[in-house]
């Protein structure tokens, strides 16, 4: 695809990118009043934070009218708007259609945009009274609704009747055969594969096929720029979703404002000295970023580790926590769909919930047990196993996997992390043969788990506790949060792996009916 560029805000947690997306927009609308914005944020409490900078921006927030309708009007109208991630996804038609000449910022990156094909449920036409349940404005589908849920065996049957056919230029793309038509249940499908890319691939472990599902490129396209602001771009999956459509990437940092030299004023200055402004000068901010991972060392406790006198976090040789050395299972999502009411499972719960016990009695600083707000995540499937019969945590202080750019937690200070994470195996094998065969499983890892770290306490410079049973995880936040950089860090875990394939970063979980999201 020629001339598709995507300007990447590539910066740590902390380091201004929201203020500096912020001031660009501000400076652009002073020089150019009639250009349009679409600015999409993960989560509806983020869109506040955007809206009260950003006098005259529309925001969509209410279902006084469905999201849906109010997002058509509002481009129609050509309104500068701020919505949710959620809701540019849904509808990438209609932003194909009415978003011209818009320019997208996008806070955090769509790590979606690639993803195991899951295709929609059909329901009784003759049943729609019953079925659809209406709440204010919002339509949901009753519980006791019957539903046809298509599965991989629906695409196998789809392919070996000719309903599907592979695309002429690539084997593994689906497409809808016009010249066969059908009245079957099947045509129900025919919008979803004119709208997404959905691929097929065949399973070696145990012969059957698989379905990746892309979201659709057009909807990028429409738009006169694109600003994504991310924390290590080579670890995110939209970037591999990009790199597929041969993008390239324009790199921006957060820079403050102090620090800019007087060459570099003719770009800045209108909006103050206390203010963050985006520009090309990449070693300008390496020095916020040592600055912020300096700081997080001196913030973060890990029972049993301690601050050396380089003030990097060691293993505490005096220390007798015994929270790492009795976990046995690697917390996969196949150890916690598939073992835990297994011997060894059963054995786990017991372990980790004394951990737990122990870590709150023993092993948190005194300072954060005055006012500790505990925060704690595994995948959704174990959670409530997790959580029964534990005094500390519960469904009420659990918060997901994949929680990002969100300040609801800020008050947290212990955190507990029951997870060792790794792709969909799905992604993974479509990833490394079609986007980037470089793309890291360490490096995802490690941003995921970051990010969530960083919706507690710790993005306001204060104190907190930190479990993470997993060794795995643990030594690779360790290496990162001892990095000078995180260019440092990245060299450093590419190093030890650029002579393996990357699909034995998975060891056990590798194969493709094993799913780790």
């Amino acid at each position: 695809m020629e001339n598709f560029k995507i300007n990447v805000v590539d910066g740590i947690m902390g380091s201004g990118k929201s203020s500096a997306i912020i001031n660009l927009i501000k400076m652009h609308k002073h020089d150019y009043p009639e250009s349009h914005f679409l600015i999409i944020v993960p989560y509806l409490t983020e869109i506040n934070r955007y809206s009260k900078e950003l006098q005259g921006f529309k925001s969509i927030v209410t279902d006084t009218l469905p999201k849906k309708v109010t997002l058509k009007k509002l481009l129609q109208n050509k309104k500068d708007i701020i919505c949710t991630h959620s809701l540019f996804l849904q509808n990438p038609d209609l932003i194909n259609e009415l978003a011209t000449d818009y320019i997208l910022i996008v806070d955090e990156a769509l790590n979606s945009l690639i993803s195991p094909t899951v295709f929609p449920n059909l329901l009784d036409s003759n049943n729609l009274k019953n079925d659809i349940v209406q709440e204010d404005n919002n339509f949901t589908i009753s519980d006791k609704a019957h539903t046809y849920t298509f599965t991989n065996w629906d695409i196998d049957n789809m392919i070996s009747n000719k309903f599907l056919i592979k695309s002429s230029t690539n084997e593994n793309l689906l497409t809808w055969n016009t010249s066969n038509e059908t009245t079957s249940i099947y045509s129900s499908l025919e919008d979803y594969f004119n709208q997404y890319d959905v691929y097929c691939f065949s399973s070696e472990e145990n012969n059957s096929n698989y379905y990746v599902t892309l979201f659709p490129i057009k909807a990028f396209n429409i738009f006169k720029n694109i600003y994504v602001l991310t924390y290590i771009w080579d670890a995110q999956i939209m970037k591999a979703y990009f790199d597929f459509y041969g993008a390239q990437y324009n790199y921006l940092y957060p820079i403050p404002y102090i620090t800019i030299s007087d060459e570099s004023n003719k770009f800045v200055g209108k909006l103050g000295e206390n203010s963050y402004y985006l520009l090309h000068l990449k070693k300008q901010y390496y020095n916020t970023e040592s600055i912020i991972l300096q700081k997080a060392r001196l913030n973060i406790s890990i029972p049993s580790y301690k601050l050396d006198e380089y003030n990097l976090l060691v293993k505490d040789s005096d220390s007798r926590c015994a929270l790492f050395n009795n976990i046995k299972p690697n917390l996969s999502y196949t150890f916690y769909t598939t073992k835990l009411t297994s011997d060894i499972g059963l054995d786990f719960l017991k372990t980790i919930k004394k951990n737990i016990k122990n870590l709150m009695a023993n092993n948190v600083p005194r300072n954060l047990l005055k006012d500790a707000k505990i925060i704690w995540t595994v995948y959704d499937c174990a959670k409530e196993d997790i959580s029964k019969g534990c005094r500390y945590i519960n469904l009420n202080n659990y918060i997901p996997i994949n929680t990002k750019a969100t300040n609801e937690y800020k008050d947290s200070n212990i955190l507990i992390y029951l997870v060792n994470r790794y792709l969909n195996p799905c992604i993974l094998n479509f990833i490394t043969k079609y986007c980037n065969s470089d793309f890291n499983m360490d490096l995802y890892s490690l941003s995921e788990l970051i990010q969530w770290i960083w919706r507690s306490a710790i993005r306001d410079d204060k104190a907190i506790c930190l479990y993470i049973p997993s060794s795995r995880m643990l030594n690779l936040f360790l290496e990162w949060i001892n990095a000078s950089s995180t260019d440092e860090f990245k060299n450093s875990i590419l190093e030890k792996h650029k002579t393996s394939n990357i699909s034995n970063n998975s060891k056990s979980d590798n194969s493709i009916n094993q799913i780790n999201i």
